[in-house]
């Protein structure tokens, strides 16, 4: 399996990445990646694509986001906005903003579709998600951990029936720490539209 990956300082903006993202993390590749400082923003995505970074995760790969900017990106078909983790390995955000981010679908920043995701001390704002989630999106069979963080005007826009999550839908595992929910929506246009700020759907 691969190796080791930091990126440092790095700006990625105005891409139109049709197929896993601006970035593809393959633990065949590389098992463990960082971004640090760095800014992503106004990347739209069309096909099956994230927005920036989509994580084919194995046992023991991780992935660590420190200090960085998501900002304005659009995820294509069943992805999400900003990042997706797929398979099973881990995902650890500390001291980052997810602005603005979009999806036509779920998960308008993040969708954990396999592994674990850990969030700390991290800004969640303006997200937006035709479908479920507006934020962040913790399928079943997933274990997500928020600490210390804040999740603002976030919103889900789903007009059929079931749960929504203005800012997460929880279908798995969610511990929440310490951390605040303001002015999150589910706009209520079909049956069944719950949750403004957090929806625990069969949790």
């Amino acid at each position: 399996n691969g190796g080791n990956l930091t990126l440092d300082t790095v700006t990625v903006q105005n891409s139109a990445p049709t197929i896993y993202g601006v970035f593809r993390i393959d633990p065949a590749a590389v098992s463990h990646v960082t971004f640090t400082n760095s800014q992503f923003k106004n990347n739209t995505a069309s096909g099956s694509s994230s927005g920036v970074i989509t994580m084919n995760g194995a046992s023991g790969s991780t992935l660590t986001i420190n200090g960085c900017l998501f900002d304005t990106n659009s995820g294509g078909t069943g992805y999400a906005g900003a990042l997706v983790l797929q398979g099973s390995g881990t995902v650890t955000i500390d001291g980052s903003t997810f602005n603005s981010n979009s999806m036509a679908g779920n998960g308008g920043a993040i969708s954990l579709v396999g592994g674990a995701l850990t969030i700390t001390n991290s800004t969640f704002s303006s997200n937006r998600a035709t479908g479920h989630a507006g934020a962040i999106l913790i399928n079943s069979g997933t274990t997500g951990t928020i600490n210390t963080s804040t999740f603002d005007g976030n919103r889900a826009s789903y007009t059929g029936t079931g749960g929504d999550g203005g800012a997460i839908l929880n279908l798995g595992t969610l511990i929440i720490n310490d951390s605040t929910f303001t002015n999150n929506q589910t706009p209520i246009s079909g049956m069944g539209q719950n949750g403004g700020a957090l929806n625990a759907f069969g949790a």
